[in-house]
């Protein structure tokens, strides 16, 4: 979205210098004489506002850092070798636990996110018929919360996603 935006604005930027070169308007000052005698009678103009760019321009890039570290966050695990270890033995239990579960037929456990934020990214492929409401519930109160535990986080957010296998072909005739 943002690189939507700044194409955006790039392209009418060029667009409106365009129109002014075009125009004829290139040779005439960028400042009114009434602007420019207020710009040069007032000393600190300029660097008052090379200091609010700069402001905004640092301010920004350190939104935009925050904000790769997040969508970084949500992928990788962003933690300490011995929470990365343990959310590993947690994951590979809650895996063997899940597909315990009537109508799971595969899942897959990730840990992910911060010390400070961590997240368990859960993909459970099931079968077609598998009521998810009932599946969730069965995770919820069994294996997830059993980890929660384990890992010392009861507000560990938790992402499940459902997949469905394919139905089996129906019968011609």
């Amino acid at each position: 979205m943002i690189g939507m935006v700044g194409a955006a604005l790039l392209g009418l930027g060029g667009a409106g210098l365009g129109l002014g070169l075009s125009a004829g308007t290139a040779h005439e000052a960028v400042l009114r004489p009434e602007a420019f005698r207020h710009v040069v009678a007032h000393e600190w103009f300029w660097p008052v506002v090379a200091g609010a760019c700069e402001t905004a321009g640092l301010l920004g890039a350190v939104w935009l850092a925050g904000q790769c570290r997040d969508v970084l966050g949500r992928r990788r695990a962003l933690m300490g070798g011995r929470t990365r270890r343990l959310g590993r033995a947690c994951g590979r239990d809650l895996r063997r636990e899940a597909l315990e579960l009537p109508g799971v037929a595969a899942a897959h456990v990730r840990l992910t996110g911060t010390r400070s934020r961590p997240r368990l990214r859960m993909t459970v492929v099931c079968a077609p018929d598998t009521r998810v409401n009932a599946l969730r519930a069965a995770l919820e109160e069994g294996p997830l919360g059993r980890r929660r535990a384990e890992l010392a986080l009861p507000g560990l957010v938790t992402v499940l996603t459902f997949r469905f296998t394919d139905p089996p072909p129906r019968p011609r005739g």
